[in-house]
């Protein structure tokens, strides 16, 4: 079965490669970037540590398309982070590379996203998107076996006037246990609601994080079934002349713990 699954990806992804081939329209040049984001959080010890991680991309559109950044943590580290190659092939898009999964997450930075299933994605895929939806094939280790699938996901957007849902689904094939999520998002102006929900076979557990926001300032409030009320929290985001600025703290109601940071990006 991972095979067909396999087959058809590769088959989708060839054909999008002659297309572009044949394809004479010019493509645009490399744009190069980057971000400096230095972050402020408190560690196990009570003490606050900042960490800077300084990471710098380089990407190509057309028809046929490239990216790829790399990602240096406190100059301990210096990696690729993400990369891919694609092209475009009529009203869909065709990727391959290390490019994240589509499951839906929550948008601060350092709090939140706690009870939300969070799935592994350090590992190539082909992507095939259309439209609104998308589907994606993950592949274990591409450096040992090209052919062994690890999960599949698909996702569909349906946006309505200041309202936009989306909804993603997994299945890994190996463990055969599955995750449905949904991320609901509504914007008024100044006033912003939303609301995430997923649902893993594999903890059997339901979790949800709830959102709502005036102007800079967005507050949320999260759980699960068996604990529906866990972590409370807010943040604050802005541009303050070039810089994106975040402040963010939760207190875990249970535990009585606090979570609270301050961040600074500057992108270029």
């Amino acid at each position: 079965m991972k095979n067909i699954f396999l087959a058809t990806a590769l088959t989708l992804f060839a054909a999008s490669a002659a297309f572009a081939e044949g394809n004479t329209a010019p493509a645009a040049g490399a744009v190069i970037g980057g971000s400096i984001n230095v972050e402020v959080t408190e560690n196990a010890a009570g003490d606050y540590v900042a960490t800077t991680t300084l990471g710098v991309g380089i990407a190509t559109s057309g028809v046929a398309f490239g990216s790829a950044t790399v990602e240096s943590v406190d100059g301990a580290t210096f990696k690729i982070d993400e990369w891919q190659v694609g092209a475009h092939v009529g009203a869909g898009t065709v990727s391959f590379g290390k490019q994240g999964d589509l499951m839906v997450g929550n948008d601060f930075e350092i709090v939140g996203g706690t009870t939300i299933a969070d799935l592994a994605d350090d590992h190539e895929s082909l992507q095939v998107s259309m439209g609104s939806a998308a589907v994606m094939i993950g592949l274990t280790d591409v450096t040992a076996d090209v052919s062994d699938v690890e999960n599949i996901q698909g996702l569909y957007t349906f946006s309505a006037g200041q309202v936009a849902l989306t909804t993603a689904a997994d299945y890994n094939i190996d463990s055969t246990e599955w995750t449905l999520g949904t991320k609901a998002s509504a914007d008024f102006g100044n006033i912003n609601l939303g609301g995430l929900a997923t649902y893993s076979s594999d903890t059997e557990l339901f979790g949800y994080e709830a959102s709502a926001g005036y102007g800079i300032v967005t507050a949320f409030v999260n759980g699960d079934d068996a604990d529906m009320l866990q972590n409370v929290g807010a943040g604050v985001a802005t541009n303050l002349k070039g810089l994106d600025v975040y402040a963010e703290g939760s207190y875990n109601i249970d535990a009585k713990d606090t979570t609270v940071g301050a961040g600074v990006t500057f992108n270029f």
